[in-house]
């Protein structure tokens, strides 16, 4: 297939005849093959790919008395009678060994699940993992056990995603966009991308259709996370100024000298197009002036001499570690004998006549061994780098990871003539990465850090599939937000405040329950300058009335820019709510639905990154320590939020 750049159309030449191909066909053409991987895939369906009952049912019963004895054993810190009774794993192996109602089985499974992700130290430990991944793989078979049925249902879904991307399509290619405003965008729109999303995730979840799955990857197949360095950045953090004096203690043509020298050198950075790694070459430059005297037998000359060398050296940098080039040096010397001491004539000007027939030879012997220490302790000074991998700055982050059920991002390093990056994905398995590359950042920046919405909504999705928030929950996030008093929890918290802070507690009884669905539970949209934060709640219940199912909150911020010329997230003060659910309520779901929306919308901060950060700690740069970053740019568009900060 042939694609467009990202903003000028291409003109195809064919024969006597010619055609533009601009970018929005390319799109359009994405969608159609889309709607095709999709229709395929309903028709290759396979139930004797599903998996069995019986085999996950065995090796989930077999997680389960393996945690069970790791959290029991004396070795596990942590307190394993707290641990069975959070995980309630005796009622898991009870259901499963008792086969009571497959919903039932189904629901204890999931909650398991949910148990097992989150901000809980120990979560991350490999028996708890296993237990993690037994528990939904045994959902999933429960969810299809009876599978022609379970197969037709499938295949309906997909056939009317399909249907969904088909619609789009022929919108899109009714008439180009960019000359009539009327036609929507023929972009892939973000609930398009959750609609293919959802089909990935299907597919993989019930071993289905792997070669299609592959297909809908390739159109899928750009970075979804990027962070950027610029050139400015970079010689920040390796810049910087050397002034030395050194002794002179050394030996040339059976002449020692003895002196001093001052040095004045920098040292740089310049940055090289590398799709293979991060290409730098360090610069040194520098400029001497010596001041020495020179013993020859009962002869001692006076000299001064100054000059120039420079050094370079080339390093590769990636998550294996720095490679290294060899380092290229070249000095340029001058020296002249001001005076020679000796008490008689004759003596001195043989003793001169002498030192200059000597002295291109001397010359090159101090050349040589100028460059040869310069060589020597550059290679010494930039070898200490590759004790540094960068592959050890995720370390701190790797469990946290693993209790989130998130995948290490792969990531691909490169640079340009005016910035290094690192690119990401940031995905499992069953989902997707960025259809369309990151966009340029539009203004001068330090670092940017650029997200598009499949990054955002593959981690928020593992961690919020299914849950449940109670209205206390979400009155305790409005507290945190500073928009609300604190209510009176049914579980222990700690406060921590000063003294003169007085804290008001008002204890509630909890109206309703929201749970959130288990396909994109929550959601990000980042375009037309728009951040988009959303949620599609399964159901709303509250004793006394009947239950609230399929609504959507979607709540907008937009880039503002303050006095200062930073930036910040503002939220449009009124979420909104929409889906099929708003439809038919009566007077006690509309008055429940607006409790909702009112609650959520004091848990929801007004303002999104309107402070400053600092770098981490494990960033060993002495030049940005204590150092304040601010938002210097924010733009939404084509699916990427872009953050760049000074």
């Amino acid at each position: 297939m042939i694609r467009s750049g990202p903003s000028v159309g291409l003109l195809v030449l064919h024969f006597s005849g010619c055609f533009i191909f601009s970018p929005w066909l390319a799109i359009a053409e994405d969608r159609m093959e889309l709607g095709q991987i999709v229709r395929d895939a309903a028709d290759e369906l396979n139930p004797d790919a599903l998996p069995t009952r019986v085999e996950c049912a065995t090796e989930f019963a077999a997680s389960v008395t393996e945690a069970t004895d790791f959290v029991s054993s004396p070795s596990f810190e942590a307190s394993g009678a707290g641990w069975l009774d959070y995980l309630q794993l005796a009622a898991m192996a009870d259901a499963v060994e008792s086969e009571v109602g497959v919903h039932q089985q189904i629901e204890l499974a999931s909650e398991l699940r949910r148990r097992l992700i989150g901000p809980i130290p120990g979560v991350e430990l490999s028996p708890l993992v296993k237990l993690r991944e037994q528990a939904e793989c045994y959902r999933l078979a429960l969810a299809c056990s009876d599978r022609e049925p379970f197969i037709r249902h499938l295949r309906t879904q997909l056939i009317e995603v399909a249907e969904q991307l088909e619609a789009s399509r022929s919108v899109g290619l009714s008439a180009d966009p960019s000359t009539d405003p009327s036609v929507g965008t023929p972009k892939l729109t973000a609930k398009e991308i959750r609609l293919v999303s959802q089909v990935i995730a299907r597919l993989s979840a019930f071993h289905q259709s792997g070669a299609n799955i592959d297909r809908i990857r390739r159109i899928f197949s750009h970075p979804n996370c990027v962070l950027t360095f610029s050139e400015g950045f970079v010689q920040q953090a390796i810049a910087r100024s050397i002034v030395e004096t050194r002794p002179i203690n050394d030996c040339i043509l059976g002449t020692r000298i003895v002196g001093q020298a001052n040095v004045h050198a920098t040292v740089s950075v310049d940055l090289q197009p590398s799709d293979s790694g991060s290409r730098l070459t360090l610069h040194l430059d520098s400029q001497m002036t010596n001041r020495s005297r020179g013993y020859h037998g009962p002869v001692a000359m006076n000299m001064v001499g100054g000059g120039s060398a420079t050094a370079s050296r080339t390093l590769l940098l990636s998550d294996h570690g720095v490679a290294f080039q060899q380092v290229q040096v070249q000095a340029n010397l001058t020296n002249q004998i001001q005076s020679v001491d000796h008490p008689l004539p004759i003596v001195r000007r043989i003793a001169k006549q002498r030192a200059a027939k000597q002295k291109p030879q001397s010359d090159r012997i101090a050349k040589s061994r100028v460059e040869a220490q310069i060589r020597d302790q550059f290679t010494k000074q930039t070898d200490s780098a590759g004790t540094m991998r960068p592959d050890d700055l995720l370390e701190p982050l790797r469990p946290w990871l693993r209790r989130f059920a998130v995948s290490e991002p792969d990531r691909t390093w490169g640079s340009t003539d005016q910035s290094l990056f690192i690119q990401g994905r940031l995905l499992h398995d069953d989902q997707l990465a960025s259809p369309v590359a990151p966009p340029a950042c539009s203004a001068d920046y330090d670092v940017a850090i650029q997200v598009h919405e499949t990054c955002a909504n593959n981690v928020l999705k593992t961690y919020m599939s299914g849950k449940t928030f109670s209205e206390e929950n979400i009155d305790l996030l409005a507290w945190l937000n500073g928009r609300g008093p604190l209510v009176q929890l049914p579980i222990e918290i700690e406060v921590k405040a000063a003294d003169h802070v007085a804290i008001e507690v008002h204890p509630i009884t909890p109206k309703f329950q929201i749970k959130l669905a288990v396909e994109s539970p929550v959601f990000f949209e980042a375009r037309e300058g728009r951040v988009v934060m959303g949620a599609h709640l399964a159901h709303i219940v509250e004793d006394g009335t009947a239950p609230i199912h399929d609504i959507e909150l979607r709540a907008t911020y937009r880039p503002q820019r303050q006095s200062d010329g930073h930036y910040h997230l503002a939220r449009e003060h009124e979420i909104n709510v929409d889906g099929p659910g708003t439809g038919g309520l009566n007077e006690k779901q509309k008055t429940l639905l607006a409790e909702v929306r009112d609650a959520v919308q004091r848990a929801l901060p007004l303002q999104i990154a309107d402070q400053y950060f600092m770098l981490p700690s494990q960033v060993p740069v002495a030049a940005f320590k204590d150092r304040h970053f601010r938002p210097s740019v924010m733009e939404a568009q084509d699916g990427w939020l872009t953050i760049a900060v000074r």
